[in-house]
């Protein structure tokens, strides 16, 4: 998951909390709601989580959306933000106007 399309994400599933306040009420809703969205990498790596039945033995962020947020971001976000930056400044290149 990229940083743009993360960000993108976690806008979208603020919108819906916002849209649907009701639904949304506890963040243990939210949390499941945007799990319900995650594909490929970032499914894999929540599903052992998620599939832990030991009673008790839940991730803390499994009911703290704030928690989740910083789950996802701490391992799909950038690992070194300025780095990243610096790295992308220095690779850009400008287009052909033809």
């Amino acid at each position: 998951m990229d940083l743009k399309k993360l960000h993108e994400f976690l806008v979208q599933c603020e919108l819906n909390f916002c849209d649907r306040l009701q639904a949304f009420c506890s963040d243990m809703q939210k949390v499941s709601f945007a799990l319900s969205f995650l594909k490929g990498i970032a499914l894999t790596w929540f599903e052992p989580k998620l599939l832990n039945t030991i009673p008790g033995a839940e991730p803390a962020w499994a009911d703290d959306y704030s928690e989740f947020v910083i789950e996802l971001t701490t391992n799909f976000g950038p690992h070194d933000p300025v780095s990243d930056a610096k790295h992308q400044l220095n690779n850009l290149l400008m287009k052909d106007g033809s």
